[in-house]
């Protein structure tokens, strides 16, 4: 099935998903029926068809746009729909009707005369396979012929039983495929709603897609896929259509609200959330658990507004703005908000991610737990960027354990890690090979009561590292005091 989905994938441009029509073979080129086949036997028909059109390949509108970036989705439908196909979801194979009815009747006729010959021997008469009724008192003839039936009828009623659950069991099945098939007809309809170029029609599809996720657990991690590949698609603010901002920022706070509590039945937590490549401009996680997932943003761009994850938890997980092996994100003037975020076994990583232009990251009374970790090695912070762990406007993150590292980082002119007010209990931050050029680094008003903070021995340094009211760093930072030579700061701060 997958050779056959990536043969006939190469090249094409647009995707679309309809409801299912019968039909046979294994797949047809340009506009396909695709079926799924076990041991050479064909499967009932999928639940979905998938066409695809080359001809279309040069239509640019918006529902080009967006059925091409659901084809990994709508593969994930097919492997869902055969796997269905093999749990028995559709009704099973029926006999045919007339041997059926001559094994039965002759099993039948087989089993009441053993009956009637097993009887008779417990009886005490020896009447052999053979009919030899005179060896059967006359008296007890009756009363035998009558157990016997006694007995058959009891088998009669137990194949009834065997018969009637049986044909339970087909009219469910039945049920689950029309079940099915509606569901089907539900998400394409859905669909093709996000694909509209009416921005009310757009938002009805994600409450639509939403509300069919909530009804079927086996697509909602294919409906998830879907409404992250939305936030995928190319988007500019500046040339956006208008409404498309507000369908943005609703699929995003559909995602949110579920992930708010993990025991509800409802809960998306759990599923990975790949959002690599996006632009944002906003919007709001608030609250959300992410719980035993990953969550990435290799390669998005933060243009503008506040994308915020305030009061989130990051449990056994891993939130990666760059990885080292693909593309980084890029916070170009955009702000990402932690604050009151609590990370427990998870980990940040935002290997050489840029933050530029205004851009922020701010963590401040942010929790993080033992075996956490935040790992912004060679990241580049310039031009007005800055990580904040804690400022002059939020209270200091609480650091009782894992890792905090800024190995090999870049804090150039106007760029800035902020740790104002932390309270450092344990754990560590590295920043073993710091590029420190008219950057600067403040642990103004910290208190260090454990932990280690490792700075480069290098006195090579050109900027501003100051620990101005903080409490115990002495015993916490090394070396100590710290080497760097002064540069004027460009930042506007508080005093």
């Amino acid at each position: 099935m997958a050779s056959a989905w990536q043969s006939r994938s190469q090249g094409v441009r647009i995707l679309q998903l309809h409801p299912l029509s019968p039909g046979n073979g294994d797949s047809v080129p340009l506009k396909a029926v695709v079926h799924a086949r076990t041991n050479n036997t064909a499967l009932i028909p999928l639940r979905y068809d998938v066409v695809v059109n080359s001809e279309s390949t040069h239509n640019s509108n918006r529902s080009s746009r967006i059925l091409r970036g659901m084809q990994r989705a709508a593969r994930w439908v097919i492997f869902d729909a055969r796997a269905a196909n093999e749990r028995g979801r559709h009704a099973p194979r029926m006999l045919r009707i007339v041997p059926t009815l001559i094994v039965s009747v002759t099993a039948a006729a087989i089993g009441a005369w053993a009956i009637f010959v097993g009887l008779a021997y417990v009886g005490g008469s020896d009447i052999g396979m053979i009919p030899r009724f005179d060896s059967v008192p006359t008296a007890d003839l009756a009363d035998l012929t009558r157990a016997t039936v006694t007995a058959a009828g009891v088998i009669v009623g137990i194949f009834a039983v065997v018969y009637a659950y049986r044909k339970q069991r087909v009219e469910e099945a039945a049920g689950r495929r029309a079940d099915s098939e509606l569901l089907g007809k539900r998400f394409s309809d859905a669909v093709e709603q996000l694909g509209h170029d009416s921005a009310a029609v757009r938002l009805g599809g994600v409450h639509a897609l939403s509300r069919l996720a909530d009804d079927d657990v086996t697509q909602r991690p294919v409906i998830i896929n879907v409404l992250c590949s939305y936030i995928r698609l190319p988007y500019s603010p500046e040339d956006a259509p208008r409404g498309e901002r507000e369908v943005r920022w609703a699929v995003i706070n559909t995602i949110a609200g579920h992930l708010q509590d993990p025991e509800d039945v409802t809960t998306w937590c759990g599923v990975d959330l790949d959002f690599s490549g996006a632009t944002f401009d906003g919007g709001s996680f608030n609250g959300a658990k992410f719980i035993g997932c990953d969550v990435t943003f290799e390669g998005a761009t933060f243009v503008g507004g506040v994308t915020s994850f305030n009061k989130t938890e990051f449990v056994s997980g891993d939130v990666s703005f760059g990885s080292g092996s693909s593309a980084p994100a890029d916070i170009n003037g955009g702000e990402i908000t932690f604050i009151g975020a609590r990370f427990v076994g998870g980990s940040m990583t935002g290997i050489l991610t840029s933050i530029r232009n205004g851009g922020r990251m701010t963590l401040a009374a942010t929790e993080f737990a033992n075996g956490s970790k935040f790992w912004f090695s060679a990241c580049d912070i310039s031009d007005g960027g800055s990580i904040s762990f804690g400022d002059i406007e939020w209270r200091g993150s609480t650091i009782r354990g894992g890792i905090i590292n800024f190995a090999a980082a870049r804090i150039r002119e106007g760029g800035a890690l902020e740790f104002e007010g932390i309270r450092m209990e344990g754990g560590s931050i590295d920043f073993k090979g710091l590029e420190l050029s008219g950057g600067e680094i403040c642990f103004d008003q910290a208190v260090f009561t454990g932990g280690k903070v490792s700075f480069p021995e290098s006195e090579n340094m050109s900027g501003v590292v100051s620990f101005h009211a903080a409490r115990g760093a002495d015993q916490i930072v090394t070396p100590w005091p710290v080497s760097v030579h002064p540069h004027r700061s460009t930042r506007t701060r508080s005093e």
